[in-house]
């Protein structure tokens, strides 16, 4: 009597199950690579997959004698990114965050390219000059979350609710979105990093949905500052 020689669907884990968003986890068939065939869940023909996304993985391993088995499904819990939403409180001169956690840190630009940073306890701030403010902190799943920015210069406003820059995050590109804006001259975009060193700067002359480019930039936190005759402005983004 035959005996069917099913493989190993032993799984090593190589890190943990449940983590921030952009981080990942490796899984790992123990089977070998030389006498085994690999179809994971989420499509991957290779003995090992990353995963980044929440979801339930396995994979089904077929052996050389042809037998075929499924390992038990492994769930992965990602925690979502969180952007906090900043607003203005004039009763007392307060920034406040709509989303709370810990390790506060509080950041203002003059000019919207240039900041520094105020650490904090609290996810709310007095504000008594000028500027442009963003927040960066630990959110209640102990992952690193940010807010928008906020302009409390004189005059932007109305600037603030009309531009509109997407997607964030973004991978490969973003819109900036100027439809909404009266007819600009002589204006510039310009993209620095936390460091406030300009890494892309390009002239705008059109109320339009522009693309721009942002494939070779690292990963991190950036600011898009729009620079005219007229007016001033910056939104932070996430590169992925």
């Amino acid at each position: 009597m035959a005996v069917e020689d099913f493989p190993d669907t032993t799984i090593n884990i190589n890190g943990s199950l449940t983590f921030c968003h952009g981080d990942s986890v490796e899984l790992c068939s123990i089977a070998g690579s030389l006498t085994s065939t690999f179809l994971w869940s989420n499509g991957s023909a290779l003995n090992c997959t990353t995963i980044d996304s929440s979801g339930n993985y396995f994979v089904v391993i077929t052996n050389l004698s042809g037998c075929s088995r499924s390992s038990a499904p492994i769930s992965v819990t990602v925690y979502p990114e969180q952007m906090a939403q900043l607003t203005f409180s004039a009763a007392n001169d307060t920034l406040l965050s709509n989303i709370n956690g810990s390790n506060f840190i509080w950041y203002f630009s003059v000019d919207g390219i240039t900041y520094s940073d105020i650490p904090s306890a609290f996810n709310y701030m007095p504000v008594s000059t000028n500027g442009y403010y963003f927040l960066t902190f630990t959110d209640t799943n102990g992952c690193m979350a940010f807010s928008d920015t906020i302009s409390r210069t004189v005059g932007l406003a109305d600037l603030q609710s009309s531009l509109n820059l997407y997607p964030n995050p973004a991978t490969d590109e973003i819109v900036v979105d100027l439809t909404q804006l009266n007819i600009l001259t002589n204006a510039t975009v310009e993209i620095s990093d936390m460091y406030g060193r300009k890494i892309i700067s390009l002239p705008i002359n059109k109320n339009i949905k522009h693309k721009i480019d942002i494939s070779r930039l690292t990963k991190g936190l950036y600011t898009l500052h729009i620079n005219a005759n007229t007016f001033s402005n910056s939104r932070l983004f996430v590169k992925q």
